[in-house]
């Protein structure tokens, strides 16, 4: 599925989602710029796959200030996870994506400038979905607070980027004006701006 998936999605993978600005970055999450982990080996009903027939299954790409950016490949959903530790098997704690979707190859690490080095507080990546209740193929924003630890840190919004709002100032405002105060044990994401269900 995700495989058909992206070839759908076509040119909207290669277009460029942020600039970044004072106080920001942007770091690719590409295939040249990340580092598989692990594959695949079993196919979803467990049965052995040949060698030729393993799939990437976690990635490892580096991001902004002594971060990085974990991508769980689990079939039709792609999940997500942050940390400033190069783990070289893998990491807990994958937040997954609604829908049938990928993630962007361009992700901002929004924060503070330290004499001149990025100390970021929150990202924001771009993601290509399915929506599984009307089929329509959706591109959305998602925005994470980045703490101290796993348990501090998470995606707690989305923003659906449509004509009639501007999606990346909103990811912005959220990332810089409400991921400090996030409260990652019982956020549930929501969809903020236009359209959206809200953000808790």
């Amino acid at each position: 599925m995700r495989r058909h998936f992206l070839i759908a999605l076509g040119g909207f993978l290669s277009s460029p989602a942020f600039a970044a600005g004072a106080g920001s970055a942007v770091t690719s999450a590409g295939a040249k710029s990340c580092q598989i982990l692990s594959y695949a080996k079993q196919d979803h009903n467990g049965a052995r796959l040949a060698r030729k027939d393993w799939v990437q299954d976690i990635s490892r790409c580096p991001g902004a200030g002594g971060w990085y950016i974990y991508l769980s490949d689990g079939g039709d959903h792609q999940g997500i996870a942050f940390a400033q530790t190069a783990h070289k098997s893998g990491h807990d704690g994958f937040q997954i994506l609604p829908g049938f979707g990928v993630v962007d190859n361009q992700i901002e690490w929004r924060g503070s400038s330290i004499n001149g080095a990025l100390q970021p507080a929150s990202a924001i990546l771009r993601f290509h979905w399915q929506d599984p209740d009307d089929g329509r193929h959706r591109n959305s924003l998602a925005v994470a607070r980045l703490g101290k630890d796993a348990a501090s840190t998470c995606i707690f919004a989305y923003v659906d980027i449509r004509p009639d709002q501007d999606a990346a100032a909103v990811a912005a405002d959220l990332a810089d004006g409400k991921a400090a105060g996030i409260n990652c044990s019982d956020v549930v994401p929501g969809f903020a701006g236009k359209g959206g269900d809200g953000a808790n």
